[in-house]
């Protein structure tokens, strides 16, 4: 703190008295060079130019010029939120790691003379047991310098489903909303729970064998550099993320015929079979389908009204698709059990799986019609669960939850924040 220099009306004063080394410093740090990366190069700099300016930095001073920055930044948002026409900002709370160090992550949005501000407030390290009384705790001494009044002012707070931060007793969003002066709603993020709906199924087909063995695959093509050098293309590497699984799904069929060369010659072990081959290609058109949706949820100027009705279109594109039905008595009345397969209250036809893969093409259609009796009764099931487990957990993906962290019947209403704010609070209350 040797840099601050306390006033005598409270504030705080820094004297940066060579502002070039200041300012080259902070543009290093802002492209993700360490302390010591930002002196090795600005040392570089001042050996080929030469300018005075630029000589006698250290580590211990570019780690002074960040936390001036972090400082000004700081004190910038705590005058926005402690504005008198700034009645109301919402929080996201999230928590993570990076390099073995666990971090607690918060966001604003807050409106400011009728702009929409997305703010990344902090990101603290965290050394305590990770527990919510703990995360709270920080919450509220961040916010309580920042501003004192946060409780009258916090109108909706959002968070991850983990299960420290969301739940009826003890958890971090319900201990701050215990906090609140007012009702908050509470914000559970629709691309989360979408992310768990499409993993959790895709664990499920073929008791995760099929995710298996596109990885064990992958892994295997990666390391093959003869093989990406005569195709020009190299497999995309599998992430945490349900989307790159995606994007290997759709390399592997794209790339189907020259792969089943590389197979031919080098036999490898982790070679999918052709019941595989197919169900990854029936599947695949419904991955393309959720990416697409999953894009346009993120968006920073989408309301909650607008998710609900992309996940709305979502259910119905691959309800129509498969001709998915609820299983109802009305509609299974007069219904060959041997021609449908039911799952979780929903039933389809299997000649409509059948025209859906061969839908995905020729060589797709060859490769079904080899498979053994056996394999195709396997593969029409994988597909329809499939289809139907999307479907079925898709449809209740809501935004807004209540204290025991389930789909609220009261929704939001359909405007975004910033025209909620804009309003007098007399009105909006």
């Amino acid at each position: 703190m040797k840099l601050f220099k306390l006033q005598e009306d409270g504030s705080y004063l820094v004297i940066i008295k060579n502002s070039l080394r200041f300012n080259f410093a902070i543009e290093h740090v802002s492209v993700g060079l360490l302390f010591r990366q930002t002196v090795v190069v600005i040392t570089q700099h001042w050996n080929l130019c030469k300018n005075s300016k630029l000589v006698g930095l250290n580590n211990h001073m570019v780690g002074q010029f960040v936390r001036v920055l972090l400082t000004v930044a700081l004190q910038s948002m705590s005058t926005i939120m402690n504005q008198k026409h700034v009645w109301a900002f919402s929080l996201a709370v999230d928590a993570n790691s990076h390099m073995v160090v666990f971090l607690l992550d918060q966001h604003i949005r807050i409106c400011v003379e009728g702009v929409l501000y997305n703010l990344h407030m902090v990101l603290v390290p965290f050394f305590e047991r990770h527990l919510a009384v703990n995360y709270v705790k920080l919450i509220k001494t961040m916010l309580d310098t920042l501003c004192p009044d946060w409780r009258s002012k916090l109108i909706s707070i959002s968070s991850d489903g983990e299960n420290t931060m969301t739940g009826q007793h003890g958890r971090v969003v319900t201990l701050l909303e215990n906090e609140c002066n007012n009702p908050v709603l509470r914000i559970w993020c629709v691309p989360h729970q979408l992310d768990i709906v499409v993993k959790n199924t895709l664990q499920d087909v073929l008791d995760q064998a099929f995710y298996k063995v596109a990885h064990a695959y992958s892994v295997h093509l990666r390391v093959q550099q003869n093989l990406i050098t005569d195709m020009g293309s190299k497999c995309p590497k599998d992430t945490m993320r349900w989307v790159a699984f995606g994007s290997i799904l759709h390399w592997l069929l794209q790339n189907y015929r020259r792969l089943m060369i590389h197979n031919v010659a080098k036999r490898p072990v982790q070679a999918p079979s052709e019941m595989w081959w197919v169900i990854a290609a029936a599947i695949s058109p419904l991955f393309n389908r959720i990416v697409i949706m999953f894009t346009k949820i993120q968006a920073r100027n989408i309301m909650i009204l607008q998710q609900r009705q992309e996940m709305s279109k979502l259910v119905a594109d691959i309800v129509a698709g498969l001709d998915i039905r609820p299983a109802t008595n009305e509609a299974l009345e007069g219904v060959d059990p041997l021609t449908i397969i039911t799952r979780s209250n929903w039933f389809i036809l299997k000649y409509f799986v059948i025209m859906h893969i061969q839908d995905q093409g020729s060589w797709v259609r060859d490769l079904y019609n080899a498979l053994s009796d056996t394999d195709k009764q396997t593969t029409l099931k994988e597909i329809t669960i499939f289809g139907i487990f999307i479907v079925a957990n898709v449809s209740h993906v809501q935004a807004e939850r209540d204290s025991n962290n389930n789909a609220r019947e009261l929704e939001a209403p359909p405007v975004m924040l910033a025209d909620l704010v804009k309003i007098h609070p007399t009105t909006f209350i």
